[in-house]
């Protein structure tokens, strides 16, 4: 479920991408009725729900990105997309770490 899905792919090749990002939204959506079945019913958010939320958001921070490295490529500023690619390689992991990190501690201090 990590963010990562698609970066690592050639950023030409954005049917591989999108087909990388909707898997991976179909996962965490599957993943989130499967263990709502099993927790109680709450009125307020817990961790889980904080964390599934955090990955449908990294998800389609992903996508955003993938889509911009897309329109780049199309428009023939291929260097400003291979920069995006670069950038989205550090900073899409390091925000769903640091962001997991932050609800972990905000939820289990």
């Amino acid at each position: 479920m990590l963010v990562a899905d698609g970066l690592w792919v050639d950023p030409t090749d954005s049917a591989s991408q999108v087909t990388i990002s909707v898997t991976t939204i179909l996962t965490i959506i599957a993943f989130g009725f499967s263990i709502a079945a099993s927790l109680p019913r709450v009125p307020y958010l817990t961790y889980v729900d904080v964390f599934l939320l955090i990955c449908c958001v990294s998800v389609f921070l992903s996508i955003v990105e993938l889509v911009a490295v897309h329109v780049h490529h199309r428009h023939r500023r291929e260097a400003r997309g291979v920069r995006m690619r670069s950038a989205g390689r550090v900073l899409l992991p390091t925000v769903f770490l640091v962001s997991n990190l932050i609800a972990a501690w905000w939820f289990f201090r």
